[in-house]
């Protein structure tokens, strides 16, 4: 076989990988809204509150996976390099 018909099915199979991830960021989170019991009265009240644990939820899941295919080596992903750069900022101005 070929460098380039490897390459072809090693892209491929990125892709259905990335694809299924992408569904799993995207029903995961409908299943947790799903197991909370009492959410229906509670979603009656605030109905902001579906949409802000849904959207929370694939928030969270989304950096995990990204930590994990990273395999948690944050200085080749940047994931934190702003909040390491506003912590420095702060620091240097306390110094002053």
């Amino acid at each position: 076989m070929s460098d380039f018909k490897k390459q072809i099915i090693v892209s491929i199979f990125k892709i259905i990988v990335v694809v299924l991830l992408g569904l799993f960021v995207l029903v995961v989170p409908s299943f947790i809204m799903m197991s909370f019991h009492n959410l229906p009265e509670l979603l009656e009240s605030k109905p902001w509150l579906g949409g802000f644990i849904n959207h929370t939820a694939m928030l969270v899941l989304s950096i995990l996976i990204m930590l994990v295919l990273s395999k948690y080596n944050n200085r080749d992903r940047h994931l934190f390099s702003l909040t390491s750069l506003m912590q420095k900022h702060i620091i240097d101005l306390c110094q002053e």
